[in-house]
């Protein structure tokens, strides 16, 4: 019984995050949630998100890469390349860790968040 509790007490969680599939593993309609959540916390007002979000997910809806002679659109995940591509990620990424992991009840109990590089 008590090795059990010393084994919890001094439990860690670690987060990964492949940067190389990045792009293709973020949902579209949460990175548009996590856009609207950092919109809402900029004070934006809601005509104004919701013209950016659906602004978004057109470019979403009609990315397209030439290669080869072939146009091809992304089926899974944001749009690798796109302009704004960069920046939600970067959104969805800070949204994800506020939501989830750093407010999730194992890493308030515990006070931690370890992440590392693949």
């Amino acid at each position: 019984e008590e090795n059990r509790i010393m084994l919890e007490q001094s439990a860690r969680y670690v987060c990964t995050l492949d940067v190389v599939a990045l792009y293709p593993s973020i949902p579209k309609e949460q990175a548009l949630l996590a856009v609207d959540h950092a919109l809402s916390l900029a004070g934006i007002g809601d005509a104004k998100k919701t013209f950016v979000v659906s602004l978004i997910r057109f470019s979403f809806n009609n990315s397209v890469i030439h290669y080869r002679g072939n146009w091809y659109s992304s089926m899974k995940g944001i749009p690798t390349g796109g302009p704004d591509s960069g920046s939600i990620a970067n959104i969805f990424v800070k949204w994800l860790f506020r939501t989830h992991l750093l407010l999730s009840p194992d890493c308030i109990r515990h006070n931690l968040a370890i992440c590392r590089k693949r």
